[in-house]
């Protein structure tokens, strides 16, 4: 009898640490999700990505990141 307690005390403590780290379970810390339906979230991605894209600038000049780098005069053509 006492080998059958101190057995399963012995698998108790190892098998605790490992349900701590099994996903889909919650601790008593963590406070309850609240889950949105996929299209509602979906819309609302969309929404505010299109709104950020509304809030960028538009360029009115050509950028050339390599300005400094080039000398003065030199062709930027190819060959």
């Amino acid at each position: 009898m006492r080998t059958i307690v101190a057995a399963a005390m012995a698998l108790t403590l190892v098998t605790a640490p490992a349900l701590a780290q099994m996903p889909g379970k919650r601790g008593p810390h963590q406070a309850p999700q609240q889950h949105q339906p996929a299209d509602d979230q979906k819309k609302q991605t969309d929404k505010a990505y299109k709104s950020a894209l509304e809030k960028i600038p538009d360029s009115k000049e050509a950028v050339d990141p390599w300005k400094n780098v080039r000398p003065a005069g030199t062709n930027t053509g190819g060959r």
